[in-house]
Order: structure tokens, then C-alpha cells, then sequence
């Protein structure tokens, strides 16, 4: 997908669907290292989001500060964004240049106590990302994910 000449890549076409799910926004700040030239234009951006860890913990029951009923059980997923920036050096011959960066996320999703999983599984897609020079060195980088998680009783394989 490509917006104001920038090219996006990773943005899921499929996503799938889930009885957990959260969606969210990472962002963050990024400067180049000293040894790469600053930022005349970003070109294309490639992302990819990994989950390193998807466990069930127990919690407290009752009702959060935003109004959402807590069961006493959540899957915390935690996992990062790795992104990979191309952008016209600013220097005389306008050379492309590559930079990478990473973004950690983590979050919870409240599960149903009534259908407990003993195992779970989760994923990461992305639907959106946005990324903007704030000056010839840095770069600020935002990122709507849709973090869906599944569960497995004894009866079912995951």
C-alpha cells in the first residue's frame, strides 16, 4: 500500500478471527545510528510483527477503570515489530539507504473462566502503519495491530 509516496509493506490482507483479540497502537521514536546519513525522504517501509510469548495468567476478578468485566484469567501476549526503513540520503549523489528498527509490544486479553484453555496460541497482524520523518535523523513510527489468541481444552488440538 502506498501513501504521501511512501510504499507500505506487512499490512495483513487476511486476518483471523478470534473469541480473545485486542486491537492496539505501538509507537515510538527511532534515530538513525551516526554513521548513516540523515533523511531527505522515506521511500518504503517494511514491517513484520512476532509474538515471542503467549501465556495464561491468573488476575483479579471484577471491573477494570475502562469497564471491561475481568474474568480472573488473561492470556498475556508479548512479542515486537521489526521494521525496515529505506529513504533518500541527503547528500549530494542521494544515495538509498536502509535502516532497521524494532518496537516491543505487550498485552492482555481477558478469557472467559468457563472455557479455560490449558494451552494457547497467539498472533500478530498488522493494519495499519504510519511513519513520519520529524527531522533529518529520527523518525516517528505508529502501528495499529489486531493481537488475536486462541485456546485449547483436552478435547481439542491446537
Amino acid at each position: 500500500m502506498a501513501r504521501d509516496s511512501v510504499e507500505y509493506v506487512g499490512i495483513a490482507e487476511k486476518i483471523r478471527s478470534s473469541k480473545y483479540f485486542r486491537q492496539i497502537v505501538v509507537d515510538g521514536k527511532f534515530c538513525l545510528p551516526d554513521d548513516k546519513p540523515a533523511i531527505e525522504q522515506v521511500t518504503d517501509v517494511e514491517m513484520r510483527a512476532e509474538v515471542n510469548r503467549a501465556e495464561l495468567i491468573g488476575t483479579p476478578t471484577g471491573t477494570s477503570a475502562e469497564g471491561t468485566r475481568l474474568s480472573g484469567w488473561s492470556i498475556v501476549v508479548q512479542g515486537q515489530l521489526i521494521g525496515r526503513m529505506q529513504y533518500i540520503g541527503a547528500l549530494p549523489k542521494q544515495p538509498v539507504i536502509t535502516a532497521m528498527f524494532a518496537m516491543p509490544f505487550l498485552t492482555t486479553l481477558v478469557v472467559d473462566p468457563c472455557t479455560l484453555p490449558y494451552e494457547v496460541d497467539a498472533v500478530a497482524h498488522i493494519e495499519d502503519i504510519s511513519v513520519t520523518a520529524v527531522d533529518a535523523c529520527c523518525i516517528y513510527a505508529r502501528v495499529a495491530l489486531y493481537i488475536a489468541a486462541r485456546g485449547c481444552d483436552r478435547r481439542c488440538p491446537c
